[in-house]
């Protein structure tokens, strides 16, 4: 399968200009047959550019329904008005003027006019670098395409949807287009560009602030390097479904984790586009969304986690180590997340006022996690992933010892975090990560033994508890809802419960 290319600029302008020429060619099928074969040959011209660009055949390329017949219904539904059009050639039955003043005599009467070739409108030159201009003459001066094109049949797809724009009455002035993010921070038109809209999103979640501070700034990553770089340029009034499709499949052939997150990104600049009348469309079915592959959930049994703790000992004292021996930090971790269902960086955002030890019970309230990573300094949050994470968890009396031995090392060096460094500030995720990829090598683990495998460890095991169930297991892993806790979490047993008795019931008369 060859490789998706890049979606460009030139890419997302030969759609909208294969969009413009099948409005045009439905059109002027109720005219004139000359307009109708004149307008086919500007949709096939754009039709192949388009297919080049994209790498697959022309007969893979369906036409664009949602553009098409909108745009033809703009045409059927009044005679074009050219009276503002200058053309190269002044007769009556050629240029610009003679094209569109035919089709629209022949919108209003009905009549079929007579078979002829009209003038060709606009040119195209092929320039000394190989590479092709197109230009036409319009109100007494020369309309000049933005770019150059790679190819001929880009260049007359420009110059199709120009004619198309001018004859339907939606031609914008490139002379009147000035736009900049800075200057459409307040009013967006259809002449804004994408990416002022993309900021406008990023401004008002910032101001309303209902995610969290670390949602906010990967939400601004991920439009700010992956959507702007795509779909920037682009102007309001020609975002077509077609294109954010295109732009969504081109993502996720290259990183699927990354092009969903930035598709929930997407989405709420569309919407956000629709509040403020820029849109009509919405992207609930404009876009074939890619399923995420179900993975089966991984999950450790008691012995397992035995082998896992000796393992772990016993890489520390490995007797042919390099330097000094390693700190206890996985270990410590690893019964911490076992105990208290934390995420890891929840874990390691534990402070000693998180920890109420009572006679009776120990009780350990994650009120925060440590974030890190995507361009934030390591920090820890005073807020959970989720509102339902904020939860106090009573914790089995086999990891009190170690949370009293954490408890007193912080207060002895003068912080609030049990796992912190040197300078008191929280260890990082990625030296547990560190530490656990050591292990796996040296004990020879699977690589899907990661931390997270421990909470989906907590999970299962209190979902299987007589005393626990789906409920349960989601309050103590913070989950708002128990579904999230069944499809990711806890792994679905297959044996079915003893119901012998009940069972007996339904056999033959005489049987016990």
């Amino acid at each position: 399968m060859a490789e998706t290319q890049p979606i460009s600029t030139t890419l997302f302008a030969l759609v909208d200009a294969y969009a413009l020429a099948c409005a045009t060619r439905e059109a002027a099928r109720e005219c004139a047959a000359w307009a109708f074969e004149d307008a086919h040959h500007a949709m096939l011209a754009a039709r192949a550019a388009v297919a080049e660009a994209l790498g697959i055949p022309a007969a893979a390329l369906a036409p664009l329904n949602d553009a098409t017949t909108r745009l033809a219904d703009s045409l059927r539904g009044r005679a074009p008005q050219v009276s503002h059009l200058t053309c190269p050639a002044s007769s009556s039955q050629g240029g610009a003027c003679g094209v569109a003043r035919r089709i629209g005599d022949a919108a209003v009467s009905g009549a079929p006019s007579a078979r002829k070739r009209p003038a060709a409108w606009g040119s195209v030159r092929r320039r000394e670098s190989g590479r092709y201009e197109a230009f036409y003459r319009f109100d007494g001066r020369t309309i000049r395409a933005p770019h150059r094109f790679d190819s001929d049949a880009e260049a007359h797809a420009w110059l199709a949807a120009e004619r198309a724009a001018h004859v339907t009455g939606t031609w914008i002035d490139p002379a009147q287009v000035r736009v900049t993010v800075e200057s459409t921070t307040g009013v967006l038109t259809a002449a804004s560009t994408f990416e002022a809209l993309c900021e406008a999103l990023i401004a008002e979640e910032e101001a309303f602030a209902e995610s969290r501070p670390a949602t906010l700034h990967e939400q601004a990553r991920l439009i700010r390097r992956v959507i702007i770089p795509t779909l920037g340029a682009v102007p309001l009034g020609a975002i077509r479904p077609s294109l954010l499709d295109a732009a969504y499949q081109s993502w996720h052939a290259q990183r699927p984790p990354q092009a969903r997150n930035a598709l929930v990104a997407l989405r709420k600049v569309v919407r956000l586009g629709k509040r403020r009348d820029l849109f009509t469309f919405d992207l609930s079915d404009s876009i074939r969304v890619h399923r995420r592959k179900e993975r089966e959930i991984v999950t450790l049994e008691p012995l397992h986690l035995d082998e896992l703790r000796r393992s772990i000992e016993g890489w520390r004292e490995r007797p042919d180590r390099m330097g000094p021996k390693p700190s206890p930090l996985l270990l410590d971790v690893t019964n911490v997340m076992l105990s208290t269902s934390a995420r890891i960086g929840e874990a390691l955002g534990l402070r000693v006022q998180d920890i109420d030890f009572g006679r009776e019970r120990t009780v350990v309230t994650i009120a925060g996690t440590l974030v890190e990573g995507h361009g934030q300094p390591k920090h820890w949050q005073p807020a959970t992933k989720t509102e339902a994470g904020l939860r106090s968890v009573i914790v089995p009396a086999w990891i009190i010892p170690t949370l009293e031995r954490l408890a007193l090392g912080a207060s002895m060096d003068g912080t609030d975090f049990l796992f912190h460094t040197r300078t008191g500030l929280p260890v990082g995720a990625h030296a547990v990560h560190r530490q656990l990829r050591a292990v796996r090598e040296w004990a020879g683990f699977a690589a899907e033994l990661v931390p997270h495998v421990l909470r989906k460890t907590v999970a299962t095991t209190i979902a299987d508890h007589a005393d626990g169930g789906l409920d349960a297991a989601a309050l103590t892993l913070g989950h708002a809802r128990s579904r999230v806790t069944e499809a990711h979490y806890a792994r679905r047993r297959t044996l079915a419960p003893d119901m012998r008795a009940a069972l007996d019931l339904l056999g033959p008369e005489g049987t016990e």
